[in-house]
């Protein structure tokens, strides 16, 4: 409520139009930084599981998801936001092992292993068409999307 005097019918209603406006441009800016922060929270998460299907022995991320928030609440702007969130590496055991002749991913826990099993050799993604090739020499990776090769090229390869 507003501590505005109005001495005329009209200048309420600018009054409440101009509020009103400023509300829904708040809102619609709220609603921005929320996707933006839905997307930060995937994109963080695909890291994640693409660092703990690496081959055995590797560090094992491990997300602190009421770390993650507070760290996203300091921010400025969520966009603002970089890699806090990891809030520590730690070795851990790999004990259940793909037995998939080739295959030398390790899980720490039976259901990414069973995951992994019904989704990480299927045939479709076997056979999956990835045109987009790391172009670090003995690095090998590939990507169906431009958005992964720069997300690996960002990580992985920070340093070029």
């Amino acid at each position: 409520m507003t501590d505005n005097k109005f001495y005329s019918y009209e200048s309420l209603l600018e009054n409440l139009k101009s509020t009103q406006e400023a509300r829904k441009r708040e809102y619609n800016e709220t609603q921005h930084l929320y996707s933006n922060l839905d997307r930060t929270i995937r994109d963080h998460l695909f890291v994640m599981e693409e660092e703990m299907v690496s081959a055995p022995n590797k560090k094992e991320i491990c997300f602190n998801f009421d770390e993650f928030m507070n760290d996203l609440g300091n921010a400025e702007h969520p966009l603002e936001y970089e890699e806090t969130a990891i809030s520590h590496m730690n070795t851990a055991e790999r004990k259940h092992v793909c037995s998939k002749p080739g295959c030398n991913k390790s899980y720490t826990s039976s259901h990414g292993l069973k995951y992994h099993m019904a989704h990480g050799h299927s045939k479709e993604k076997e056979n999956a068409y990835k045109p987009f090739v790391c172009p670090v020499a003995n690095c090998g990776k590939t990507y169906r999307n431009s958005n992964g090769l720069k997300y690996h090229m960002s990580k992985i390869h920070k340093h070029i």
